[in-house]
């Protein structure tokens, strides 16, 4: 893209984001990237649980009683160099301060599984606070240094294994 189309896409997100407090970006990722960002995905999934590092929820399988399900993990950004540089990059922290007009902070790094077994997909299993309205999505990733993160300012949606883009 050029640098003019670049700027111009650019001043559309800020006027977006001036006038809904959020953007939407489809396509921000190429194949390439996804498919790094997948793999990084299945990589965090596969690792064991170490106390005091990342931070892993599990819940019960719903298929096999006994067992449980992978639901999030949290706190991974500091431990895999993939996602530190992803979250810290320009594509993502450097259009977020742009929006923001200042410096962005990462407020919350957080993957969550929807895996065969779990019960993800339930109403009741959502990320917000008891007695919240429901919200179209959880809690958000980045927040200025000076505002509390009411907003969501940045979103990977990846594919799931049905082929639909959430």
């Amino acid at each position: 893209m050029s640098e003019s189309a670049t700027r111009r896409s650019e001043t559309g997100l800020e006027e977006t984001f001036r006038r809904d407090g959020f953007v939407a970006v489809p396509g921000l990722f190429g194949e390439e990237e996804m498919r790094r960002i997948s793999a990084w995905t299945d990589e965090l999934g596969a690792l064991p649980e170490v106390p005091g590092r990342y931070m892993m929820y599990f819940e019960p399988s719903l298929l096999r009683p006994g067992e449980r399900v992978l639901q999030r993990i949290e706190n991974f950004c500091p431990l895999h160099a993939g996602f530190a540089a992803l979250c810290d990059g320009e594509k993502l922290r450097g259009t977020v301060s742009r929006l923001f007009g200042e410096p962005a902070v990462l407020f919350k790094d957080k993957i969550n599984f929807k895996l065969p077994g779990g019960d993800g997909l339930s109403p009741i299993r959502t990320s917000r606070p008891a007695g919240a309205p429901t919200p179209t999505c959880s809690s958000p990733p980045w927040s200025a240094s000076t505002r509390p993160p009411p907003r969501t300012a940045a979103w990977i949606s990846a594919p799931d294994n049905t082929g639909r883009d959430f």
